[in-house]
Parts: C-alpha cells; structure tokens; sequence
C-alpha cells in the first residue's frame, strides 16, 4: 500500500502545488522565491529525522534493513552527499554509485518531488513543455510498466516515468480537461495492454494504477470541500509522519514488538507515526513558517 500512496501523494502534489505557484509566485521570474520557500519547507525535518536516524543506528544499535551492517567507517563522502543534497536518492537507477547507505528509505520519492519542484517554474509556465514532458514521461512509463525497461525503476523510483503524476494533479487544478482525459486515455491504454498481453504484477504496475485511480478520484471528490481545522493539522503533521514512520517501524520490528498481533503492530505504528509528526512539526518545522511566508507574492 505505500507504493499505492507515494502515486496518490504525487498527483496531491502536482495539485497543490500547481497552486501554491500560481497564487503566491506567479512568473518563472520569482522562480528562486519558489525554491527558497520549499528548502525552508522541506530541509529542517528532513534533516532532523535523517540525524535521529544516525542516533539509532551509531548510539542504540538498531540494524536498519537498507543498510544491514552500517559501519560509520563505510559511510563514505558520496553516502553524505547522497543524503544531504536527497536528490541522487531517487536516481538510483541512473547513479547506483552514489547511494550505499540512504539512511532515510523513503527519501527516494522525496528525491522526486525535489526534482518536480526544480521543473515546476519552466512546466507550469510553459504549455509546451508540459505536453513534451508528458510524453516523454507516458513513453517511458509505458516501456517499464511492458517490462522493456527496469519495471520498477523506470515506472516509480525514478524520473521521468511517475512525471506524469505530478502532472494530471496539475491539469486537474488547472481544469484543462482535455490534456487530462488524453493522459489518463493513454494511460489507461497501456494498463489494458498490460493486463492483455504483459504482467500486471510485474514490479509495481498493480499498485501504481490502484493510487492514481485513487488520487484522481479523490482530488476530484475533495477539491470543492472548504477545509476546517482538522484538514489543517492533517496536513501540518503528514510531512514529518512521512518521514518519522521509518524511526518508528523499523525498531518495532528490530525487537520483535506485538509481532503476533497485526492490529496492536498496525494501531501502535499509526499512532506514534503521527505523534512523531506533531512533534516534529511543532518543535522543527512551525518555527520556519513566519520565515518561508516572507518568500511568497
């Protein structure tokens, strides 16, 4: 199911913010307005839960299973790289060398909104490159959803292929329905060939076209609701529980806790993920919002 939710979260992505640019940055020529808003947004949490992670694996001990066998000495320059800058973490396929250790797992779809919010000033300003971009982007996925290519890592974890996520999330807030029904037709073409002719199981195919048939459907359901106080505190808290579930789940596991029972492991998880990110939110992230404001029009 997380696979399911990194491509609902993509097409919420494109969405918003398709119209955080549009109402607070306008023009490609505040572009570096935009990328100064999004560091303070991104960076302090990240950061914050990238050095708790260190602490768990250096100070208490605990194996994480993307790094079985850590030594500090192993962790070399292109490791620190890797993690600091986040961005070759979702390039993996392109760059493999330069990621041995990614101390935060789900950082890599991290790395591909980054890489979105890099493009967002040229496609959102720009109806050609948007339509160039979504072709590249279908062909692609296509290719790797058909087994021509790494399935996987051309259809999810890697650029250019979930490109075109982000962008029906986009075509949805702009109401230019005609791109976004061809999208989603050409699409929806190719999960029928692979259901004919290829393996629908294949990598992650079935959980892709679960979460953007879900995302569509739920953008469109909820676009129109006004938001109220708990849509407000969801949304504060869901960044730092994206990425504090990691230092959660993975010690539950590490020591075997409630492993016979399913509901007490799921229930326990939930809750002090999202505790995790209320936390986080208040003592990392809600000190940078008076400063991130400064940089919107």
């Amino acid at each position: 199911m997380g696979v399911s939710s990194v491509i609902i979260f993509y097409i919420i992505s494109g969405y918003v913010i398709s119209g955080l640019f549009s109402a607070r940055f306008h023009t490609i020529k505040n572009a570096k307005y935009f990328y100064i808003e999004r560091l303070v947004r991104i960076a302090p949490q990240y950061y914050f839960y990238w050095f708790l992670t260190l602490l768990l694996i250096l100070v208490v001990g605990i194996d994480f299973p993307s790094y079985s066998g850590f030594k500090m000495e192993n962790f070399s320059l292109l490791d620190v790289f890797s993690n600091l800058t986040v961005f070759p973490l979702g390039l993996t396929v392109y760059f493999p060398f330069l990621v041995q250790y990614p101390l935060i797992g789900q950082a890599g779809s991290l790395s591909n909104e980054l890489i979105f919010y890099l493009l967002v000033p040229l496609i959102f300003t720009s109806n050609r490159i948007i339509l160039i971009g979504s072709i590249i982007s279908i062909i692609v996925f296509s290719l790797a959803t058909m087994s021509y290519i790494n399935t996987s890592g051309y259809s999810y974890n890697n650029l250019p292929g979930p490109f075109i996520f982000f962008v029906v999330g986009h075509l949805i807030y702009k109401q230019q329905w005609g791109w976004g029904v061809a999208a989603l037709t050409a699409l929806a073409v190719n999960m029928a060939y692979v259901i004919l002719y290829k393996d629908i199981t294949a990598g992650f195919n079935t959980e892709i076209y679960l979460g953007l048939g879900i995302g569509v459907l739920l953008i469109l359901f909820l676009k129109d609701m006004k938001p109220n106080k708990l849509d407000n505190l969801a949304g504060a808290i869901s960044y730092g529980c994206f990425l504090g579930h990691g230092v959660i789940l993975v010690p539950f596991r590490y020591y075997n806790l409630f492993e016979d029972n399913l509901f007490l492991f799921s229930t326990s998880i939930l809750s002090l993920s999202i505790l995790m990110g209320y936390v986080s939110y208040k003592l990392v992230e809600e000190p940078t919002l008076r400063y991130r404001r400064k940089w919107r029009f």
